[in-house]
């Protein structure tokens, strides 16, 4: 406590002898509040922008964190009813680095040939069958 009163005394002192100073821009110090009120007490003392945001995200930070058991009930309650809401939806066909254009009857008649249809022919496929 015995160094609080030199700091306010200090600023005090420095603002009594520049008296042109009208605003003072200060953080949360109660010391500095003190001496601006003792050495320039009709200057507006304002904060600055980091001790704005600071503060400012202190406070919410301090109401969020009591509210949190609200919090977490209502997020719970969000995702239930957000999962219940969704329907499958149908899958659409990726890009796989080429346009696909419809297939033809000639195409899907090869396509089931090669996936299978020849190993189904008791005699075997010759070229000529693939082939139509």
């Amino acid at each position: 406590m015995g160094d609080d009163v030199p700091c306010t005394s200090t600023v005090a002192d420095w603002l009594a002898q520049h008296p042109t100073i009208s605003v003072v821009c200060r953080d949360r110090s109660d010391l500095y509040a003190s001496g601006i009120r003792q050495g320039a007490p009709d200057a507006v003392q304002v904060v600055d922008r980091f001790h704005l945001v600071h503060n400012l995200r202190q406070a919410v930070e301090s109401f969020l964190g009591n509210q949190r058991p609200a919090l977490q009930a209502a997020a719970a309650g969000t995702a239930h009813a957000l999962t219940l809401a969704v329907s499958p939806v149908p899958l659409t066909p990726m890009y796989r680095g080429r346009r696909r254009s419809p297939q033809t009857a000639r195409q899907r008649r090869r396509g089931h040939l090669f996936n299978g249809g020849l190993r189904s022919s008791p005699g075997g496929t010759t070229e000529g069958q693939l082939l139509p």
